[in-house]
């Protein structure tokens, strides 16, 4: 019984560490993205 509740624990900690990982990942990707961005409006105001 014991060791059920661990396995179930076990994968319970993998999939939230999982979830952080995409999470701050997407929020980089998106941060970038908005940099990007941003820097090709500078240029093209420079032109």
């Amino acid at each position: 019984m014991m060791r059920t509740i661990r396995i179930i624990l076990f994968f319970n900690l993998l999939f939230y560490i999982n979830l952080i990982f995409s999470i701050s990942f997407l929020v980089t990707s998106l941060s970038t993205t908005n940099i990007t961005c941003k820097i090709s409006e500078t240029a093209a105001l420079g032109i």
